[in-house]
């Protein structure tokens, strides 16, 4: 699913390589909720949205002091001190591989991803759909793989199909507005 939302990073990506900047992390009024938090190889994100998944959460990582620890007890101190609460949440899983933290926070009943780059994303791999890239010829150059439209209606597999060149629908797109 996080595969398919960024579609603009993968059509920038695909061509040329380039790795768009990551942007913003965590909402304003939860934490953690879509939180980043480093591990032993990479990142995760981390959502406790429920006052019940907290404690849930700071079990599963060997840490259960943090539900009872006033700067974090409730949402509106986690939300306060999140640079803190991030630090304590990456002090219990900076040992763990993203995978490792990813089955243990599933396991215990809280939202967590592995964040991937784009060159580790795999299709039929730890949940990316083995179809979501299609291939999409270019007007000039070999064809690419993009990922396809993130639903599919009445079971249709998705398709790829061609780029159009630079210009090409002008003449047909002004002939229907100035129509």
């Amino acid at each position: 699913v996080a595969a398919e939302a960024p579609a603009n990073a993968w059509a920038e990506y695909r061509p040329n390589g380039k790795v768009p900047m990551r942007c913003g992390n965590g909402q304003p009024h939860t934490a953690p909720a879509a939180d980043l938090v480093e591990t032993a190889d990479g990142l995760v994100v981390v959502s406790a949205y429920t006052q019940d998944h907290f404690p849930r959460l700071c079990a599963a990582i060997g840490q259960p002091e943090l539900a009872s620890d006033p700067r974090f007890a409730e949402n509106t101190g986690r939300v306060a001190n999140r640079a803190e609460l991030r630090a304590a949440l990456a002090k219990g899983m900076g040992h763990l591989s993203s995978e490792a933290v990813a089955e243990l926070l599933t396991q215990a009943g809280v939202v967590v991803g592995t964040v991937r780059t784009m060159a580790e994303v795999r299709p039929g791999v730890a949940g990316v759909a083995a179809d979501l890239f299609v291939p999409v010829q270019r007007p000039q150059g070999e064809p690419i793989s993009l990922p396809g439209l993130p639903f599919r209606l009445d079971g249709e597999p998705r398709r790829g199909s061609r780029l159009p060149s630079v210009g090409e629908h002008t003449d047909e797109v002004l002939a229907t507005w100035l129509a």
